[in-house]
């Protein structure tokens, strides 16, 4: 249940943060512009422009969650060039083992053991 808690603050951390971009910035002037122009001589125009820029602004902000979500999970998925299969797979006692092999500046480097 905790796990669930801290999933969804961070979600709504990250919206947030999303929902402060350009690009949604962007998409809420947009959106503004429209209604103005479409509503202009109802009375409510004001408030509906204000309804439609938080609006475009929160559908951009999950998409570009979205977005940057499916992008991790690609890139932690897959490999790169600069992460070699091997270490991609391998366990953390490899990993450690591969770097205390590695010698610093003033060392010899080390045997297989």
């Amino acid at each position: 249940m905790q796990a669930e808690q801290v999933r969804d603050r961070f979600r709504a951390d990250a919206l947030a943060y999303f929902a402060l971009s350009p690009q949604a910035d962007t998409e809420a002037e947009l959106a503004r512009a429209v209604k103005m122009r479409t509503r202009h001589l109802h009375c409510d125009t004001y408030q509906a422009a204000a309804d439609a820029a938080e609006q475009a602004r929160w559908h951009t902000a999950h998409h570009l969650l979205q977005t940057r979500l499916a992008t991790v999970r690609a890139m932690a998925g897959a490999p790169t060039a600069a992460a070699p299969q091997r270490l991609v797979q391998a366990r953390w006692a490899d990993r450690l083992a591969d770097v205390d092999r590695r010698p610093l500046n003033t060392e010899q480097p080390k045997e297989n053991a």
